[in-house]
């Protein structure tokens, strides 16, 4: 490799996190969906990665490393999630590199892939989406492997792509469709060197025999209540393919239809600025005929596509998931590389001396309206997102009660509605109180943890298919192990010394709540979550 070379690939290699930073910079920590965050973070703190009732074994997999590394923290979880993210657009640059293009249409590759995910809200939750950033990240990963095993007739490095695909469906059946088609890719390489039959007949191998673990459960009706049956199956052909092209349309559209008003924000022309400057260290790719360089890009391109739609596919397949939420991190790659296939092509409409500024503008363009998206979409979480109200209701009664005995049962009147799930607050409670309390929102979904009121006592019947592994059974709460809370409309909490009117069981014997509250010990390291 040639000074020249080496200073190009380090310039996309440093270029692509650059811009990632410049575009995610707006994006907080602490945005909260409302429902699956505490228990994510509770389960992780135990060591628990699988989700058994969806036979997805190794779902928090990728919670490990900041719930290890900086417990107690919700910034490792953002710092991680963003690693996952920029790991994959580093991956993605490195798998069009390998298939045969230049540093130029690679590093648009890799930019796109780590900043254009328009309107995907989702996105933007690092505790509620770093699995799946983790699992996207693991697939490409065995993409590239198995296009470096076969490159380099390196049977080892195919062990490891073998592995890194039989994992990922693990985490989510999302993943099989890409995995399936990352089979294909040693033919799509350029120059085409011998037929991979072998190589892309062992991966079919892992790849099905993934598949059927993941998948047989689920087909066969043996997991029963299950999380996906949930969503509503619709496989008529006419019906999936109207929702594939409805999720085209939400990641490709945003490019045309996205106001000018909503481009006003500086992060936009902050991120382009950063863009245009990496993208002309980057320089020019070595030449190639202009009908071989259109040929390449037309391939690149369809790809992409195609890898796209593979990541849509198992969210089409579902009637109640209706728009874009959780759709763009799987697809991410492959829109990123049809976008970058199609700046190139657009570039070769220009003359040669023109050909570079035109690749870079719309490169700059798909950035900047990325940055602004995303500011975007940071603004609405500002507004609807359930941290502050969930963070100062439990801020407020870790002040109340500093510490409560074994077994006791903490029962929300949540006035608020800050916790529209009851198992969002049983694993909050569970958490900050070490295991020693749990909670119940009275009259909210008890999913998971239906609870009932008898005349002696709570008691709370976990679904079955999560009792071994999240090692939750039954419990019972008498009276005298119960502290009612109320939170009002305005945000205040307080803790309840007579038995709250409108439950089922009026003014049980033995309630008394300040006497199953301990104080004067030491603040358990998990109250560090909380911002107070």
């Amino acid at each position: 490799m040639t000074g020249a070379a080496r200073r190009s690939l380090a310039a996309a290699l440093l270029g692509i996190p650059a811009v990632f930073a410049a575009v995610f910079a707006s994006v907080r920590a602490t945005n909260f969906s409302g429902y699956d965050e505490w228990l994510y973070v509770r389960m992780a703190s135990r060591g628990i990665v699988g989700w058994p009732y969806a036979n997805r074994p190794l779902v928090w997999l990728w919670h490990l490393p900041p719930a290890r590394l900086a417990p107690n923290s919700l910034t490792a979880y953002y710092v991680a999630y963003c690693a996952y993210l920029l790991a994959t657009a580093l991956l993605t640059f490195l798998l069009v590199r390998r298939l045969g293009h230049g540093n130029r249409i690679a590093f648009l590759a890799g930019v796109f892939a780590a900043v254009w995910a328009p309107v995907d809200h989702a996105r933007l939750n690092a505790v509620g989406l770093i699995g799946y950033a983790g699992f996207t990240m693991a697939t490409f990963l065995a993409a590239l492997l198995l296009l470096e095993a076969y490159a380099r007739r390196r049977p080892l490095l195919l062990l490891g792509a073998c592995a890194a695909a039989f994992i990922a469906p693990r985490g989510t059946e999302a993943t099989i469709p890409v995995l399936a088609l990352a089979g294909t890719l040693p033919w799509w390489m350029r120059p085409r060197g011998a037929r991979p039959w072998g190589w892309s007949v062992a991966w079919a191998a892992v790849v099905a025999l993934g598949a059927a673990h993941a998948l047989r459960p689920l087909l066969s009706g043996t997991l029963q209540p299950s999380y996906q049956a949930g969503l509503g199956l619709d496989p008529q052909p006419l019906h999936v393919a109207g929702r594939l092209l409805a999720q085209f349309g939400f990641h490709l559209g945003p490019l045309l239809t996205t106001p000018l008003l909503k481009m006003a924000v500086p992060a936009a022309p902050l991120a382009a600025a950063v863009f245009v400057a990496f993208f002309a260290l980057v320089g020019r790719d070595p030449e190639a005929t202009p009908a071989e360089e259109r040929r390449a890009l037309w391939r690149l391109a369809a790809l992409g596509l195609l890898l796209a739609a593979a990541a849509y596919s198992a969210f089409v397949l579902a009637s109640r998931i209706a728009g874009a939420e959780r759709t763009q991190i799987l697809s991410a790659p492959g829109i990123a590389l049809f976008l970058a296939g199609a700046a190139g092509l657009l570039g070769t409409l220009a003359p040669a001396r023109l050909k570079a500024w035109l690749v870079g503008a719309a490169g700059a363009w798909v950035v900047a309206v990325g940055a602004a998206r995303t500011v975007d979409m940071q603004r609405d979480w500002d507004a609807w997102g359930s941290f502050p109200a969930q963070n100062g209701a439990l801020v407020q009664l870790t002040a109340a009660a500093p510490d409560l005995l074994p077994n006791t049962m903490v029962v929300l009147i949540d006035e608020a509605h800050a916790f529209p799930a009851s198992f969002s607050f049983r694993h909050a409670v569970d958490y900050l109180y070490q295991g020693r309390a749990l909670g119940l929102v009275w009259g909210a979904s008890d999913y998971l943890y239906p609870c009932r009121f008898t005349p002696a006592a709570i008691e709370c019947e976990p679904w079955e298919t999560i009792r071994e592994e999240w090692r939750a059974d039954p419990t019972r709460h008498r009276y005298d192990e119960v502290v009612a809370v109320r939170l009002g409309r305005d945000g205040r909490l307080a803790l309840l010394d007579e038995w709250p009117a409108g439950l089922p069981v009026a003014a049980p014997a033995g309630y008394r709540p300040r006497a199953r509250i301990v104080s004067g010990g030491a603040v358990p390291p998990e109250r560090g979550i909380l911002s107070r």
